[in-house]
């Protein structure tokens, strides 16, 4: 006989549950702490790529499928968001023109997260 000391399958199950569930927490916590998406955290307003932008807000049923139409009228080669945008932006830093599309019925946050779009481009 070896000289491991077993231990019961009860003992190694919750191990592996307090193991699971360890690992679990601090992946949640890391991910809500360094999220780009969380509506109170400040971000930097000066890197911007212009103070000024000409922007059109587009209000649909639909916001997922005209997100979709609109991505692929302007960049053919996109090939989906991968899922269900509640609202986007498309700008032109160029002409200084921005598209926000949203619901009816956005929430402060997807107006404000597109808006943000207009400014500072690809910032996520």
């Amino acid at each position: 006989m070896s000289g491991r000391i077993r231990t019961a399958p009860a003992q190694r199950r919750t191990r592996v549950r307090s193991s699971i569930a360890a690992v679990f927490f601090c992946i949640v916590g890391t991910a809500l702490a360094n999220s780009w998406d969380d509506p109170l955290r400040p971000f930097d307003a000066t890197k911007r790529s212009s103070d000024r932008m000409d922007i059109t807000w587009q209000l649909v049923d639909k916001p997922a499928v005209t997100c979709e139409r609109e991505a692929r009228r302007r960049h053919p080669e996109f090939r989906g968001y991968g899922y269900q945008p509640d609202a986007c932006a498309f700008w032109d830093e160029r002409t200084k023109k921005c598209l926000i599309i949203t619901s009816r019925k956005p929430t402060m946050h997807d107006l404000g997260h597109e808006m943000r779009h207009c400014f500072q481009g690809h910032w996520h």
